[in-house]
């Protein structure tokens, strides 16, 4: 799915390239832990486990509605659980679904409010459903939960550049070549400065970060 920044089509074509970004992140694995605050541990009952496999596995051969289904029937049977309902929230943007997705992904935050991944997705739903505000009020909920979420950085800084905000976008894609360079990607870093220079050549995360990669 790609991303709706193009604020300026006569901007350079790797600037266009980059500011494509916006992939959902599901889960691993099926979780066995309960929702945050719900008291006492509980596993998640075999039969929606198992339902919540199959769709996982539908998944990751994009077959989407088939997922879509059995993420619903597990949720039917245990509606506490936020895997479920960040699966299906994935899921149901894959199938070109943005505010329903949104909805998902909102209760898979309310169930997991320590999940950065489920903000993080909550804040790309939002994005293609044109929500702005709140689509830059998750990435911040991401990156609050998980400073180093690199996709979260610098999804946010294509908002701030979406919205003509050069200096905030900079910042953002500061963090994120940081990050990368100090995860052991110098050519994604390298790219973070390369839109640096091409939005905000002045802005004093150029010379940052221009550092950073020097190193």
């Amino acid at each position: 799915m790609a991303h709706r920044y193009r604020r300026d089509p006569r901007r350079g074509k790797g600037l266009q390239a980059y500011l494509m970004g916006g992939a959902l992140l599901g889960t691993l694995g099926v979780s066995t832990a309960p929702a945050a605050g719900d008291g006492e541990p509980s596993p998640l009952p075999e039969e929606a486990r198992n339902l919540l496999g199959h769709g996982q596995e539908y998944a990751r051969n994009h077959q989407w509605r088939a997922a879509i289904a059995l993420y619903r029937d597990a949720i039917d049977m245990d509606p506490r659980q936020a895997d479920a309902h960040l699966e299906l929230g994935v899921a149901l943007a894959q199938e070109d679904r943005p505010r329903a997705s949104a909805r998902a992904l909102k209760r898979a935050t309310e169930l997991r409010p320590d999940s950065a991944k489920a903000f993080y997705n909550l804040g790309v739903a939002y994005a293609h459903s044109g929500e702005t505000r709140k689509e830059m009020e998750a990435y911040r909920e991401a990156i609050r939960l998980d400073p180093e979420h690199i996709s979260a950085h610098y999804n946010l800084g294509t908002a701030h550049w979406g919205e003509g905000r050069d200096g905030k976008a900079s910042r953002e894609f500061y963090e994120a070549g940081k990050l990368y360079q100090e995860a052991g990607h110098p050519r994604m870093a390298r790219q973070m400065l390369q839109l640096i220079r091409e939005i905000a050549p002045d802005s004093e995360y150029r010379g940052r970060l221009e550092r950073v990669v020097e190193e």
